[in-house]
């Protein structure tokens, strides 16, 4: 099951036993220092409105710093046509990050570049 992995799950119809304001300690990343515009980014007001803030299923959101995340899904990416010792950078639909690597020499290539 996905959710908050401490305190433990309640058999209670499946919501964390945990007080308004530990959740809110959790789910409030404004505190961080983060620019209001990032991603993590959320300030919660009053501590009764953390659960507002969780996503369906009373999970914190991935990208929560203060928070463990456990995803369901593996994203993988097939490409083609990359060519040897060649650098490349992408970034993820929606994402504002940039990420960059270089291929390894062509196979039986011992010039070490």
């Amino acid at each position: 099951s996905h959710g908050l992995r401490r305190p433990s799950m309640s058999t209670r119809g499946g919501a964390p036993e945990v007080t308004d304001q530990e959740l809110a300690d959790i789910v409030n990343t404004s505190r961080l220092g983060l620019p209001p515009e990032s991603l993590p980014y959320l300030h919660i007001a009053k501590a009764e409105d953390a659960w507002g803030a969780l996503r369906s299923g009373g999970c914190v959101t991935y990208n929560n710093p203060l928070a463990y995340y456990e995803s369901p899904y593996l994203h993988t990416v097939v490409l083609g046509g990359l060519e040897p010792r060649a650098a490349y950078a992408y970034r993820p639909a929606g994402g504002r990050r940039t990420f960059n690597f270089t291929m390894p020499p062509a196979a039986g290539d011992s010039d070490p570049g």
